[in-house]
């Protein structure tokens, strides 16, 4: 291993350019040092607001128009690129068939901890969150950590066990 191998790995800016839908103009950095892009639109919204949670390998297009008509009703929404995705980051470059990264640094618990890292960063207290995919899992546990948070679930597409 390199002497970087233990450095957070970031995305080249502009790396999610062909597939990402939304700008992620907004950073925060997880307490494992990986830095999580995400997007507040609606930030002074009336309404309850909402966290989306992408499936694995997905880009944030599930989302195209569901999140536009959400902000046109008054809700903040933030969405946020899972750890490895769009602009997310990696604890540390993954390595040759992702070697250099512990099941621990992808699992469900430490994901759901990144959308609460989100929702702090963001200094939203509750949201209904909303999970596509694997963002069901991720939506769940969330929940499971942080049901304080979590003002409703909306779970489309995915499983309630885990499928690894």
């Amino acid at each position: 291993m390199s002497d970087t191998a233990d450095q957070p790995w970031e995305p080249r800016p502009g790396s999610d350019a062909a597939y990402a839908r939304f700008d992620k103009e907004r950073r925060v950095t997880a307490d494992d040092g990986t830095t999580l892009a995400y997007t507040l639109r609606n930030e002074t919204g009336h309404r309850l607001p909402v966290l989306f949670a992408n499936g694995w390998s997905c880009s944030d297009a599930y989302w195209v128009d569901l999140l536009p008509a959400l902000v046109q009703r008054g809700h903040p929404c933030l969405l946020p690129d899972t750890r490895g995705h769009g602009l997310s980051g990696l604890p540390r470059p993954a390595g040759r068939g992702a070697r250099n990264l512990s099941v621990d640094d992808v699992s469900m618990p430490r994901i759901a901890r990144d959308l609460v890292t989100v929702l702090d960063d963001a200094h939203v207290d509750r949201a209904l969150v909303i999970g596509h995919s694997m963002g069901v899992q991720t939506a769940l546990e969330a929940y499971r950590q942080a049901p304080e948070r979590v003002a409703g679930l909306v779970l489309v597409a995915g499983t309630y066990e885990n499928p690894a």
